[in-house]
């Protein structure tokens, strides 16, 4: 990784933590000259990532401020248990995964957990930046927690730790969620750390899937993280509309509709 772009993750990591970071912290923390951290603060201010304000820089107040886990577990419930039920079917012996963060990947860790103790499936390796996945996954498969700045609401970890964690990992499949899609903008994240970690997932893995209930359609949030690498398959419940599905099937998405008999 080039030092510029080490410099940017430290000093947005540790905005992740503290409301405000002053000049004068930023160069005690990087080791730079003055020069070199007011350019940074303007790279990450020119991204929309931060704010400069006097004497330093802010973070950049996120859409997802609100997010609760234990609040959206129940929307679209009976939808997510369909596609979290096709998604754990694809998994095969021997697969390393990842498993993103969200309701519907929580699901997807159960349906798993039946299917390692029932031995449908054995001898699979799990990383899981989820605190939901991995007590869901621990007593039955090999996991581990890609950890980080732990995000209570969203009962994850992202961030400095967890992004260069990945850059050293390779994945048979993931298994990513999605705040939303837009034909233009393609599957977005609502903050930028979450864009980030599934970003890197995208290129690192040999089969990538999106699960992503119908409600997701057409609704673009803050950060796109798929322009780069392709999304194999998305999991979903119902039939998109044509703008959306001619999208993703020019981007060589296959879609899997799961009907309600699963």
């Amino acid at each position: 990784m080039k030092k510029t772009d080490r410099h940017r993750q430290m000093l947005a990591q540790q905005l992740q933590s503290h409301a405000r970071l002053r000049l004068a912290d930023a160069i005690a923390l990087l080791g730079v000259s003055e020069s070199t951290a007011r350019r940074l603060f303007r790279q990450m201010e020119e991204e929309g990532l931060v704010v400069r304000v006097h004497g330093g820089i802010q973070p950049v107040a996120q859409p997802d401020a609100d997010y609760r886990y234990d609040l959206v577990e129940t929307h679209h419930a009976e939808e997510k248990q369909r596609i979290a039920a096709a998604a754990a079917a694809l998994v095969r012996d021997g697969d390393v995964i990842f498993l993103d963060t969200g309701t519907t990947l929580g699901l997807m860790s159960r349906h798993l957990a039946r299917r390692l103790a029932v031995g449908e499936l054995s001898r699979i390796t799990v990383f899981t930046n989820s605190l939901v996945n991995l007590h869901a996954l621990c007593r039955q498969a090999d996991v581990t927690l890609v950890g980080g700045s732990y995000r209570d609401n969203r009962k994850d970890f992202c961030g400095y730790v967890a992004e260069e964690t990945l850059r050293g990992l390779h994945f048979s499949q993931c298994f990513l969620g999605t705040d939303g899609y837009d034909p233009t903008a393609g599957f977005t994240a609502m903050d930028f750390a979450t864009a980030r970690m599934n970003e890197l997932v995208l290129g690192r893995s040999d089969v990538c899937v999106l699960l992503a209930d119908a409600s997701k359609f057409n609704r673009a949030s803050t950060v796109s993280f798929s322009r780069r690498s392709p999304v194999h398959r998305l999991i979903t419940d119902r039939e998109p509309a044509p703008a959306v599905r001619d999208a993703l099937t020019t981007a060589g998405t296959q879609i899997q509709i799961v009907s309600s008999e699963i």
